[in-house]
């Protein structure tokens, strides 16, 4: 993803500055580059949040197996001291 965003960076600081130097820019332009920029920025945003996202959900199943593994085996030990098994 990271080479994707540097590319995508890349080539909008190449055509603005080439747009200019041809005497090609226009006010359409200028609007389709900022709309762009910003449906680029919004994939960003929505791609690293996913990726947070499944992070997130990993480590709290990790927790959640691990209070497992270190709960089951004195299970009955604590029951029996609560309840008096």
């Amino acid at each position: 993803m990271y080479f994707f965003v540097q590319l995508s960076g890349l080539l909008d600081a190449v055509d603005g500055h080439a747009a200019r130097m041809l005497n090609q820019s226009s006010k359409f332009g200028a609007m389709l580059d900022m709309l762009t920029d910003r449906c680029a920025t919004m994939y960003v945003v929505n791609t690293k949040s996913r990726i947070l996202q499944r992070i997130i959900e990993s480590m709290i199943f990790q927790v959640f197996v691990g209070c497992l593994v270190l709960i089951l085996p004195f299970g009955n030990d604590i029951l029996s001291n609560i309840y008096g098994y």
